[in-house]
């Protein structure tokens, strides 16, 4: 299967799941904001990642959060 282009948003991308869902559709060419509950996460996952990974702090539970996550991507 060829690269593909495109942005996805993935939330708990920080472990589990969700972590290998982020690194595996950067890995396919996706830009992924991944929204993990830390900068150091962020950070972390970003290493594995490289630079389509894009940390976002998001704790979707917190809904304040949820507007600031969503201008960054919109940018």
């Amino acid at each position: 299967m060829g690269k593909v282009s495109g942005a996805i948003l993935i939330t708990g991308a920080s472990t589990g799941i969700g972590r290998a869902c982020a690194l595996d559709l950067a890995r396919l060419g996706y830009d992924v904001f991944a929204g993990v509950r830390s900068r150091e996460a962020g950070d972390a996952l970003r290493a594995m990642g490289g630079e389509r990974i894009k940390p976002l702090t998001l704790d979707v539970t917190n809904t304040s959060q949820i507007p600031a996550a969503l201008q960054i991507i919109e940018e």
